[in-house]
């Protein structure tokens, strides 16, 4: 798990914490028949902590994923620049330049036509255009998430090593 993932996590962590005081604050004022305005702040508050909480947890859980895959596939920058392949994070780039979306927005799970909204030929005109690889027609149309893209281009790389 990378340092930023663990910070997401411990942030989630607090904020659940902030948010379990300010639902036992609503209990205690309604029991208590404290003010209501009071009350209801506190439980839009909690409400709102738990979910930040939640949405820390999905980036992290999004930031692990593609660790795994990177680890998986022995890729590190170093490695992609010797062949001239392009990192995860440009692929990344180019679709969200393409879509005009953050790219904190896409996993390699994401779907390019479902998440995305993108056929997987736009997707391969788009690699095409913006980092000079040329992708047919034939090979993009297997092509139904971010992964499939970028482990056509890992397997590119490798044929064409040969």
């Amino acid at each position: 798990m990378g340092f930023v993932s663990i910070l997401q996590r411990t942030a989630a962590n607090v904020l659940d914490n902030l948010a379990a005081k300010g639902e036992r604050a609503v209990k205690f004022a309604e029991q208590r028949g404290g003010n209501p305005e009071k009350a209801e702040e506190f439980a839009f508050r909690a409400s709102e902590a738990r979910w930040k909480a939640q949405e820390l947890r999905e980036r992290a859980e999004q930031n692990e994923e593609r660790e795994r895959f990177e680890q998986e596939c022995e890729i590190s920058e170093d490695y992609s620049d010797e062949r001239g392949l392009p990192s995860l994070d440009e692929l990344i780039r180019v679709l969200c330049a393409e879509m005009s979306i953050d790219e904190e927005d896409i996993t390699l799970n994401s779907s390019l036509i479902d998440d995305l909204c993108i056929g997987s030929d736009v997707a391969a005109m788009a690699v095409t255009e913006r980092l000079g690889i040329d992708i047919p027609e034939e090979d993009s149309e297997g092509f139904i998430t971010v992964g499939d893209v970028y482990e056509y281009l890992l397997s590119r790389a490798n044929t064409d090593e040969k």
